[in-house]
């Protein structure tokens, strides 16, 4: 009994190795190798090369998106800007015509309020000749 025991060890242990070595066949084949203690793939130095370069790609692309973002909310940014310098520039210059306009109105009016109180003032009434005389004083009432 002990005999078979040993030789089931035996076969197993051998049947096992024959796996393992035919799975270790099979991953070097496929470009990696495996550590046969902690059947773990180890990696090639290609495989470390393609991995770093892979990294670097998303890196590279990481940051050329951040750039494009970054440069996106500046534009945003100054179209704010501008379009706020815009609308304060326009208010700007509508209260200035504004202001320029009231002073040209009330210089004018200023203007024809000066020539009325210095003259006196001219009243047109059609006389009748048979009832106010040359050389005769008439009294005007308004009413």
């Amino acid at each position: 009994s002990k005999k078979r025991a040993s030789t089931q060890a035996s076969s197993q242990k051998s049947l096992s190795q024959r796996s393992s070595s035919q799975r270790a066949s099979s991953q070097t084949s496929l470009g990696g190798t495996t550590c046969r203690l902690c059947a773990k793939r180890v990696s090639t130095q290609e495989e470390e090369e393609q991995e770093n370069r892979s990294r670097y790609q998303s890196l590279v692309a990481a940051y050329g998106e951040a750039k494009r973002q970054r440069f996106l909310s500046e534009l945003a940014h100054m179209e704010e800007n501008v379009h706020l310098a815009r609308s304060q520039a326009r208010d700007k210059l509508d209260k200035y015509a504004i202001q320029q306009m009231m002073e040209d109105k009330l210089a004018w009016e200023r203007h024809t309020f000066e020539e009325r109180i210095s003259r006196a003032p001219e009243i047109l009434v059609r006389l009748r000749s048979h009832t106010v005389w040359e050389r005769m004083s008439v009294t005007l009432c308004f009413t």
